[in-house]
């Protein structure tokens, strides 16, 4: 196998949740089941790398008292995140998405493999929502903890906006940054300007 396959079938592997930590230059170290892998993990913009993406989100996760025992695995291949693994909760999966979309070095987040227990409830509109939502936060379009704040609902893959901004280019801006989520295939604008 030549040197540069190995390199980049080992940045895929290299960065979970639970075995990656960073290395000088840029080299990332993982154990997989007594396995050892040294790899060139992939630079995703000024120095930051896959390992320092997921680290970020693993420490969001960390410190949220909703999702402190939550175990699931990370991944991140040029600043596209994958999520998988089993939560508990609805509102688990949508915090952990939400925490890996508002991360700025993130390119997409793939949340297909990310499941609750005991659920047959698919999640594909829960996840454009959290995409959604992690993107607004990314961008300060959106605050969730602030009263009367925009909302954000997703039916079919179609987002619905509701809610008060203060200027129409706050519109327009929250318009491009849906439009730049993986997985929205339209959107309906509710939102209006304040008087």
């Amino acid at each position: 196998m030549k040197k540069s396959a190995i390199y980049m079938l080992g940045a895929l592997l290299v960065t979970s949740l639970h075995m990656s930590v960073g290395l000088a230059n840029g080299d990332s170290y993982a154990k997989t089941k007594d396995v050892k892998i040294m790899a060139k993990s992939s630079v995703v913009h000024n120095g930051i790398n896959d390992a320092t993406i997921v680290a970020n989100i693993k420490e969001k996760i960390r410190d949220d008292p909703l999702l402190k025992k939550v175990t699931i695995e990370i991944s991140s291949s040029y600043g596209n995140v994958t999520l998988s693994g089993l939560v508990d909760t609805v509102l688990q999966a949508e915090k952990i998405v939400i925490f890996s979309q508002a991360n700025k070095w993130v390119k997409a987040v793939d949340s297909r493999n990310l499941k609750v227990k005991n659920s047959k409830m698919p999640l594909t509109d829960t996840y454009v929502t959290a995409k959604v939502k992690g993107m607004l936060i990314r961008n300060n379009l959106l605050d969730i903890t602030a009263p009367g704040s925009i909302q954000v609902e997703t039916k079919d893959k179609v987002v619905y906006l509701s809610g008060k901004v203060n200027r129409q280019e706050q519109i327009t801006e929250i318009i491009n940054s849906v439009k730049s989520v993986q997985g929205v295939s339209n959107i309906q604008n509710g939102l209006t300007i304040s008087k």
